[in-house]
């Protein structure tokens, strides 16, 4: 349900008929919950997660979901492209 509302947030900020809020936010607890909800995936697949997240709040202005779905798409997109390239290697 969660990726429908997301579409649908997307679809709604591309045709102009939304607008995104903007708070203070706290950039490192939102990094480290990211790397959180991907480190059992990541330890599965054999890799060793070694992260350096400042443990003081670093605060920005942005909208929280949009900076969540970006962190996503990113682990996401590195995370394929890591499964893809270990398998295309061990192929060969």
């Amino acid at each position: 349900m969660e990726l429908i509302n997301q579409f649908f947030t997307l679809v709604k900020l591309e045709a102009g008929d939304t607008n995104m809020e903007i708070s203070k936010i706290d950039i490192c607890e939102i990094c480290r919950e990211s790397v959180l909800d991907f480190y059992e995936i990541l330890t599965r697949d054999g890799f060793e997660v070694d992260i350096s997240i400042p443990e003081t709040s670093v605060y920005i202005r942005g909208n929280n979901d949009g900076i969540r779905r970006i962190l996503f798409n990113f682990e996401c997109c590195s995370l394929w492209s890591r499964r893809k390239v270990f398998r295309n290697f061990s192929a060969q």
